[in-house]
């Protein structure tokens, strides 16, 4: 059950109550359909009033109905991608537009969507502190490379560019912040 606009309703995702866009429901981060099975469905989301109900829900059933991911949850969903070749292959970027907390960050699932482990590295070469929004992408071409924005605390400028060619065994910047 979530709330919306104080009233608690059965499915998964609110409709906007408000003017502004961030105003009442759900924004959605992005989509991921499995590549092989289209009724699993992966939707990085975000809750405007609470992180809680955020981050990366999952459907198993053509999006009739989902469920949040409690391995992957805390902090508003920017991206969602399964690997092209190997749908158990996943990669998320939860984060927020500032105010980095523990659960921002780039996570990967290797059970295909059904749970995920936040990566951790240093800095320079993963961030996983001072960050805020983070965008996730597959080399379509090459899905052992992934690529990955984040943005800073303050969500005021890049804070790194990085990209891995071993499925996100070691990361390096490929752009520093600037």
């Amino acid at each position: 059950t979530q709330f919306c606009g104080g009233v608690a309703i059965a499915n998964a995702f609110c409709n906007p109550t408000g003017s502004g866009r961030l105003s009442g429901g759900f924004s959605v981060g992005g989509i991921a359909i499995h590549p092989t099975d289209p009724n699993i469905v992966l939707v990085a989301a975000r809750n405007p009033s609470s992180n809680v109900a955020s981050g990366i829900y999952r459907s198993t059933d053509g999006g009739a109905n989902f469920s949040l991911l409690a391995s992957a949850s805390g902090a508003p969903g920017n991206s969602v991608v399964f690997n092209p070749t190997n749908p158990l292959i996943v990669y998320a970027g939860l984060g927020g537009f500032s105010g980095g907390t523990a659960s921002f960050g780039i996570y990967k699932s290797t059970d295909g969507g059904v749970s995920f482990a936040k990566l951790t590295g240093t800095d320079p070469t993963l961030p996983t502190t001072n960050i805020a929004r983070t965008e996730v992408r597959i080399s379509p071409g090459t899905p052992s490379t992934v690529y990955a924005a984040i943005s800073n605390a303050t969500g005021s400028a890049l804070r790194a560019f990085v990209r891995t060619t071993d499925d996100g065994a070691t990361w390096t910047v490929f752009v520093p912040g600037v």
